[in-house]
């Protein structure tokens, strides 16, 4: 089961990444982020959503508010100075609905889920690189030389 998730993962984050925000995201190892030491440490949102269905947990994707910020101005069309820190919740949130609901119906056509509303919010630094939640698959993405995070956690 978990290799599906993983392949279905990838294809959908990529699909998803590339038509919703014209950004390709490549499948890679969860090395750490490196910042230039003259630049300020980055920020991160993670957003979250539950489905409840066949399969059941939640899914959550997490990132620098600067890959947030490229989602957002690719996605709404905005100049870079325009983009609001809502603004970039709002299009985390919209991904994390759209890439759950991609992934389910790539796993199961047949069944139906109930989601629960997106929510996105600020993490640390420290928090991006928690670790996963027991029953969880994890997988790493270079969206244009930002990270992305995304846990799938199917409970049993």
């Amino acid at each position: 089961m978990f290799e599906n998730v993983h392949q279905a993962t990838r294809a959908v984050i990529s699909k998803v990444f590339e038509t919703m925000f014209y950004l390709w995201a490549e499948p890679c190892d969860g090395g750490q982020e490196q910042s230039q030491a003259s630049e300020p440490p980055p920020s991160f949102l993670r957003g979250e959503i539950g489905f409840e269905g066949k399969f059941s947990g939640a899914l959550r994707l997490s990132l620098s508010t600067g890959l947030a910020r490229k989602m957002a101005i690719n996605f709404m069309g905005l100049e870079k100075d325009e983009v609001s820190e809502s603004q970039m919740m709002d299009v985390v949130s919209e991904t994390c609905n759209t890439t759950c609901g991609n992934l389910l119906s790539h796993l199961d056509k047949k069944s139906a889920y109930a989601l629960t509303p997106p929510r996105t919010q600020p993490i640390s630094a420290e928090q991006l690189h928690e670790e996963s939640q027991p029953g969880s698959v994890l997988l790493h993405f270079d969206v244009e030389g930002e990270r992305l995070r995304v846990e799938i956690q199917l409970e049993s």
